[in-house]
């Protein structure tokens, strides 16, 4: 008997058992942009404390799985994708004493001159946030920390390589397009994040503790959030990640900050338009007197009705939209 419930459980199952905690021994650039140096000094020294997070273990199988994905495409478009999945660690570099390990996605073979190689990083996105990665520049200044964190990684990549540039490779979880974001080593950028490492480094071995971040956009979401308690109160208050619901709230938000500034531009223009058709700048003026019939507790008025269109060079309408108001008296 197939039972769905017993079978969700056996999944869940399955998942906790792939769950598991190990000892940190060094940096990994996949948590290296982690915007807080005290949860990074955690992963060393606390790490039997850290709070296993059930969705982890799914998101990284789905991940993986995305990730196969497109190195097939890749090959089967005529792309060589080599050390995929290859372990590094800077032990026997220049750069040692940052104690820096992790496994590079893979490298891309130049076609025209199989000599070059250059590494990528491939990340299954939402599809919102895949619409917003124009640029490399996007993610590294996202306003999502886990995003910026993206640029830390493949930056770190870049460097231990020495390789001047690497590609980031975005697919849309939904409709599987892909999107290449050429990305050169940032040395300035590279440098801060290693001065931070070395300020972790430093932390783990006179068995210090860096200040708290202190921040609810980033503290609940930390899997040492209990041993280090951060001073402001996070109990009942959801953290979710929805870009659409996100981008509305923003909106809303400069909406409201001009609303008096809209309110007197309205006004003034009901007086200047009423009775005008005409053209200015990239707008189409026009209108039409409404007569408003008499109802019950109100008179019969007559007002004017405008409508503002967007035209283009040629002059046909862009944004006809509605755009109608009431010029009432």
């Amino acid at each position: 008997m197939i039972d769905p419930v017993k079978i969700q459980a056996d999944i869940d199952s399955y998942y906790a058992s792939q769950t598991k905690l190990y000892p940190c021994k060094s940096n990994r650039p996949s948590d290296m942009g982690f915007p807080c140096t005290r949860k990074r000094v955690y992963e060393f020294t606390n790490w039997q404390d850290k709070i296993k997070d059930p969705k982890s273990q799914p998101r990284m199988s789905d991940g993986k799985i995305h990730e196969m994905a497109v190195i097939d495409i890749l090959q089967k478009a005529g792309y060589q994708i080599s050390s995929h999945d290859t372990p590094f660690h800077t032990d026997r570099t220049a750069l040692a004493k940052y104690n820096i390990s992790g496994r590079i996605d893979g490298k891309i073979v130049d076609k025209d001159d199989r000599t070059k190689e250059y590494p990528v990083e491939i990340k299954a996105i939402s599809p919102y946030a895949w619409a917003d990665m124009k640029q490399v520049s996007d993610m590294k200044f996202s306003d999502a920390w886990w995003e910026r964190g993206y640029y830390v990684q493949i930056q770190i990549y870049l460097l231990m390589t020495e390789t001047e540039k690497g590609f980031f490779i975005l697919k849309d979880k939904v409709s599987g397009q892909l999107k290449f974001l050429e990305t050169p080593l940032d040395y300035e950028f590279c440098e801060k994040i290693l001065k931070e490492t070395e300020e972790v480094n430093q932390h783990v071995a006179n068995k210090t503790l860096p200040d708290k971040v202190n921040d609810p956009g980033i503290c609940p979401r930390c899997p040492f959030v209990h041993i280090c308690m951060p001073d402001y109160a996070t109990a009942g208050i959801e953290f979710i990640e929805d870009r659409v619901l996100l981008e509305k709230i923003r909106r809303y938000e400069e909406l409201k900050g001009s609303m008096s500034e809209y309110n007197a531009l309205d006004k003034m223009l009901k007086d200047q338009l009423k009775e005008k058709q005409m053209s200015i700048g990239e707008f189409l003026i026009t209108g039409k007197w409404v007569e408003r019939k008499e109802m019950p507790a109100q008179p019969a008025t007559k007002y004017w009705a405008k409508k503002i269109q967007r035209i283009d060079k040629t002059g046909a309408a862009v944004s006809p939209g509605d755009g109608t108001e009431k010029v009432s008296f």
